[in-house]
């Protein structure tokens, strides 16, 4: 089956953004920081992307953003449906490879039980 990154699995305006941001649990490391929250309302995961202009130009912003995207577009599936999860992205991100964002990402859901076994 084709992994898509759907529509309806985005968050959308500051409605959504300020129910995770403020009822969601915080996951801090040196290059992101993972804010998830438990929707009883919805059946699928959910992902928010949030870059300030510090993390740096434009470029390397919507490139760690896009592979950002890409590694919940493969994983969404591994992930306990009917969470939210937002992504805030630091500075040391634009360093990083894809390989260890991703290992780093997926170990910092693990240990917090967000992943189906």
């Amino acid at each position: 089956m084709p992994h898509k990154f759907y529509y309806s699995e985005r968050l959308h305006g500051k409605k959504e953004f300020g129910v995770v941001l403020n009822g969601g649990s915080y996951i801090n490391s040196d290059f992101l920081t993972i804010i998830f929250y438990k929707n009883p309302l919805h059946k699928i995961v959910r992902l928010g992307l949030i870059t300030k202009k510090s993390v740096g130009q434009a470029v390397e912003r919507n490139r760690a953003k896009r592979r950002l995207r890409e590694i919940f577009r493969l994983n969404k599936d591994r992930l306990l449906k009917g969470l939210d999860i937002v992504f805030m992205l630091k500075p040391p991100i634009i360093k990083m490879s894809y390989g260890e964002i991703e290992t780093k990402a997926m170990e910092m859901l693990a240990k917090k039980n967000l992943i189906l076994k």
